[in-house]
């Protein structure tokens, strides 16, 4: 058994292992080191059994008089409840004192478990008189000290965990952010997967995804099997519908949701309770992956069979996507058309569709099969209601016998990358439904079957589909993208195409005023009232999110409805008529996070950086413009044009990518962008390895920056060969074409060795007119990486001694004087501070007791100086 506390961090002494070894073996469970686990010792009578006790009382007491923490807290226990085999009667002055004596030794397992006993109700320690304050600051102090159970403990409490009436004054999620991030820094694992769920949700954070998602794929590869559902869902429901994700990761990120979905074992899944969340995430997750071909291929009846699970247990978005992919064919297709927002084209089409189908008799629909079928391709961005109008063109047919039933089955043709005969297509598609004939097939085009358009698939879907539309009674509805891309590319290899796709219907976004009309429409069908005086305010969400969502069109208002709900009822927890008097208020709609306009706030963080004094300088007059114009256009007076794609230049570690971060901040705060996030790429993100690869990376690439930076690392790299094998001024040659027509979309800021971007302007004409900004980032000055060392080492509670000290600024002074650039300034510091973080660890492992405020210094045999990195060759940022 394991201690998880500071006083302990090496090899127990031998009076700790064999207090640990008699409590194992004759507790009925080890003494667990963490304060939170309650230990019920196995009173027995029997006189053969008082001899061990006797010497694990006594093992127990020479233990604690070593300050070891478990045994302290295990006597203080025995203290409280009495000890029969050994006839020592309850004593809870001598428990209390047991305990108030380890917490002045400064034993922080057992600072955290009378901290705790103070805070929390119900803990091993009942007879501890509560006292909140006085408990808190117990666990500040073991913070301090360097326990990160102490530090979770704090972020329990802060958050609080426990929904205690009395903690609720305190509560204050970002201090329980913090101390569950820095009990993460310490490796305590509860704390990292619970601050994992705060980046996840935003609470008392910046809401960050990836970061989020990072740690539930740390814990899932581990099998901790809600992290695996946590990772499965943080893709399926954000980072793959997120349009800055690129196709290559997005196909990437479905395999990796679907794969992780079935890491979760059938015989965990039959364990949970029916009506238990994780019951219900693991079948709503599973059944979207089903309905959306998430990693797998679509099929229907898999994904109504596990939503309608999830459904039936409670979970309520398992419903509405139940009613959203499974709704009940339209009872009048004609009504639906008239009353649909929007669909201008479409409603035409769909005249004509209708007037096409009368024209013709049944006899000739039967004589030429498929052939005249009106076949058609529905053009579009998701959520613009390309789905619903298929279901209401298969209902109408049906009724019409034009076809033989309104059936709709799906197929994305992503899934469709392994295809050598055109039996090959027909076998996937029997995977997916046995009864997809004679109905109606809905096929995904918006995405090739591989990342690179796998041509020969291609050429064989095509000829397939042909075949399909001209033969068979089956009709063929074509979901492409707005620009049809994919029948473009079909009609070279089919040129039928073309004339058996015979109906062409665009689906434009929805403008604003169609988002706000769908969320009225859905706040009628949930019983919803809006009060006229929100309106504008709901509007207001709508036109932010739409320009900046992870959804598009409708689904935004969908999302946002859901909120809506969720918050009312929240807030209507308890009220016998909140059924009744569904009213949206201001105060449920969800709160966005607004940026900044105030200009110190945003330069802050600059400010804050050491050293950088002319960056800085630059980047406040850069901002002083940006002000000036935004009030130029206010007062309609014509603004300087002004380009904000720059260059960075200076060697490894100055700050590059750190200050590219903030000043995507400074942009979004100002308005310039939308999201201002930061989107690194390097060479080999950019450059394809053959013919019509390199383009649609940039493409890619520019896509996911789009509202925010694309910071391009070593951006010399892209031309660092003149062989017309190489990609890369086709890479540049795209970048700057998507400069000039997304101008004020997006930010490019290149960044390299000064010597090395000079050139790189050089090599291309267009390159310096795009790029009119730069910026020189200097080596740090020996005090300033000395300062940046101080505030690492604070930052994690460590200090130097003297002679430490000393050791590093020589260091440090001799790269100065030799102008050595290779160490990597910033970069270096940062690779000394962990090796020497880590020698310093691995001391004290060999260390059997530890003195009080030993674990924090540093001394002059820990410093790990990095001397690979001096006279290396450069490697770029």
């Amino acid at each position: 058994m394991a201690d998880t506390h500071q006083e302990i961090t090496g090899t127990m002494s031998s009076i700790a292992e064999e207090f640990e070894k008699l409590a194992a073996d004759i507790e009925t469970a080890p003494f667990a080191s963490s304060a939170d686990v309650e230990i019920v010792p196995s009173i027995n009578q029997d006189s053969e059994k008082a001899h061990p006790y006797k010497k694990l009382w006594k093992t127990a007491q020479d233990a604690a008089m070593q300050n070891y923490g478990p045994a302290i807290l295990w006597l203080s226990q025995k203290y409280a409840e009495g000890v029969a085999q050994l006839n020592v009667a309850p004593d809870l002055s001598q428990a209390k004192k047991i305990l108030e004596n380890g917490v002045q030794e400064k034993i922080t397992s057992v600072m955290v478990a009378y901290g705790r006993a103070k805070i929390e109700k119900g803990t091993t320690y009942k007879f501890v008189q509560r006292d909140i304050d006085g408990g808190v600051a117990l666990l500040e102090d073991a913070a301090r000290l360097g326990d990160a159970e102490a530090d979770y403990s704090l972020g329990l409490f802060f958050s609080n965990h426990f929904q205690d009436p009395a903690i609720k004054k305190y509560e204050n999620f970002e201090r329980a952010a913090v101390f569950m991030r820095t009990a993460s820094q310490k490796g305590h694992t509860a704390a990292e997967r619970t601050y994992a769920h705060m980046c996840y949700n935003g609470q008392g954070c910046e809401k960050n995804t990836e970061e989020a998602a990072g740690i539930f794929r740390k814990y899932a590869k581990q099998g901790n099997q809600f992290s695996q559902l946590s990772l499965a869902e943080a893709l399926i429901e954000r980072l793959i519908p997120d349009p800055k994700t690129s196709h290559e990761n997005r196909r990437a990120m479905e395999k990796e949701a679907f794969e992780t979905l079935n890491l979760v074992s059938a015989k965990t899944i039959e364990q949970w309770d029916k009506n238990s969340p994780a019951y219900m995430r693991y079948h709503r997750l599973m059944g979207t992956c089903y309905i959306k071909g998430i990693g797998v291929y679509i099929n229907a009846e898999n994904a109504f069979r596990l939503l309608n699970m999830a459904k039936q247990a409670g979970d309520q978005e398992a419903s509405e996507l139940i009613d959203f992919f499974f709704k009940d064919p339209p009872k009048d297709p004609d009504s639906e058309i008239q009353q649909a927002v929007a669909w201008g084209d479409a409603k035409i089409k769909y005249k004509e569709i209708v007037e096409y189908c009368k024209r013709f008799s049944s006899t000739t629909r039967q004589k030429h099969d498929g052939r005249f079928l009106p076949h058609m391709r529905l053009n579009g961005n998701d959520g613009t209601g390309r789905r619903w109008y298929a279901r209401i063109i298969a209902n109408k047919l049906a009724k019409s016998n034009v076809i033989t039933k309104a059936k709709v089955t799906e197929i994305n043709i992503s899934n469709l990358a392994n295809l050598w005969r055109p039996s090959d297509i027909d076998y996937e598609f029997s995977k997916i439904s046995e009864t997809w004939r004679e109905g109606v097939i809905v096929i995904h085009a918006g995405q090739a079957p591989t990342r690179n358009y796998d041509v020969y698939a291609e050429k064989l879907f095509a000829s397939w589909l042909a075949k399909l539309a001209s033969e068979e009674k089956t009709l063929i509805v074509l979901f492409d993208s707005k620009d049809g891309a994919a029948i473009k590319r079909w009609s070279d290899y089919e040129p039928r195409l073309n004339s058996l796709l015979r109906y062409n219907i665009t689906f434009p976004d929805y403008t604003a005023e169609d988002q706000m009309m769908i969320f009225k429409k859905l706040a009628e069908k949930a019983k919803l009232i809006i009060s006229p005086e929100i309106e504008g305010d709901v509007q207001t969400l709508i036109n932010k999110r739409t320009s900046k969502a992870y959804q598009k069109n409708a689904h935004v208002v969908e999302a946002l409805l859901h909120e809506c709900l969720v918050n009312l009822s929240a807030q209507n927890m308890g009220n016998p008529l909140f059924s009744e008097t569904l009213r949206l208020t201001k105060e449920s709609l969800p709160i966005e996070k607004e940026h900044s306009e105030d200009v110190s706030l945003l330069l802050e963080p600059l400010d804050n950086l050491i050293g950088l004094g002319l960056v800085k300088e630059q980047i406040q007059q850069l901002v002083g413009l940006l002000r000036l114009n935004k009030a130029k256009k206010e007062n309609k007076v014509l603004p300087v044009s002004i380009s904000l794609h720059s260059l960075f230049m200076g060697n490894p570690g100055t700050g590059k990518t750190t200050v590219a971060r903030l000043l995507g901040k400074i942009f979004a705060g100002l308005g310039y962008l939308s999201s201002g996030h930061v989107i690194e790429v390097s060479r080999g993100e950019l450059v394809g390895e053959y013919i019509g690869q390199t383009a649609q990376k940039v493409i890619d690439a520019v896509n996911r920056a789009e509202g925010g930076i694309l910071f391009i690392d070593e951006a010399y790299s892209l031309l660092h060969s003149d062989s017309p094998r190489d990609y890369g001024h086709e890479a540049v040659d795209t970048l700057l074409k998507l400069m000039e027509d997304r101008r004020d979309r997006f930010v490019v800021i290149a960044a390299g060795y000064e010597d090395e971007m000079k050139n790189f302007l050089e090599s291309n004409t267009g390159l310096r007119s795009r790029f009119a900004r730069t910026i020189s980032f200097p080596n740090y000055s020996c005090d300033e990486l000395m300062e940046i060392l101080s505030e690492l080492l604070a930052a994690h509670s460590y200090e130097l001694d003297q002679a430490a000290q000393t050791k590093i600024r020589k260091f440090i002074d001799a790269l100065d004087d030799k102008q050595q650039k290779g160490f990597g300034n910033g970069r270096g510091i940062r690779t000394l501070f962990e090796r020497t973080v880590a020698k310093h660890a691995g001391r004290l492992a060999k260390e059997t007791i530890i003195s009080l405020g030993a674990s924090n210094i540093i001394s002059e045999e820990d410093v790990s100086l990095p001397d690979e990195l001096i006279e290396k060759r450069r490697i770029g940022f």
